[in-house]
């Protein structure tokens, strides 16, 4: 599966970009808005990769830095 995703890296961005529009700044600037962020990005691309057909699934999404504006 990772190849997959590094293959396809285009396509999951897109997934994760669709979630992230619908969170608003005051969202996410609290430590639960973040979470629920998370849990989204898990759903979304856990969905997308069943629609792909593609075996697996996401453990843990995990944010290596967090910068709003």
């Amino acid at each position: 599966m990772a190849s997959y995703l590094k293959s396809h890296s285009e396509a999951v961005k897109d997934v994760v970009i669709f979630v992230l529009q619908e969170f608003s700044h005051d969202t996410l600037v609290v430590e639960a808005g973040k979470q629920e962020l998370k849990k989204q990005i898990d759903e979304a691309v856990n969905q997308a990769l069943e629609k792909w057909h593609i075996q697996g699934s996401v453990k843990q999404v995990l944010f290596t830095s967090f910068a709003l504006y």
